[in-house]
């Protein structure tokens, strides 16, 4: 819902980056959730630990050779990254942060 209707997400705002159509808009909720779908099946293979790295790696390289992944292109959308800035480099702190402090939590709530 937040991808679609404004071009991105907590993570994506974290990192600076944008989901975007031709037009320089937010893509829309059905191209969004059509999108994630994408990246769940082809990105990270529904999630089956070991294959996922794989197809990530695979994604990834694609990624540096045509400048755009399948989700991407299936869509006609693009992913704009803002310019560095301060700002920007404390956002990407905060979600480090924020990473570290959520995965403490969780295991510790597995340990206890």
């Amino acid at each position: 819902l937040f991808l679609g209707l404004t071009g991105g997400t907590i993570g994506k705002w974290l990192l600076g980056v944008r989901v975007l159509d031709p037009q320089n808009r937010p893509i829309g909720i059905v191209p969004a959730f059509r999108r994630e779908l994408s990246v769940w099946c082809y990105g990270f293979c529904f999630g089956i630990p070991l294959v996922a790295l794989f197809t990530l790696l695979h994604q990834y390289r694609r990624l540096r050779a045509t400048g755009t992944t399948p989700w991407d292109s299936a869509e006609h959308s693009h992913v704009i990254a803002l310019p560095w800035s301060l700002a920007h480099i404390a956002r990407r702190s905060l979600g480090a942060l924020l990473l570290i402090a959520a995965l403490g939590l969780f295991f510790a709530s597995v340990k206890g």
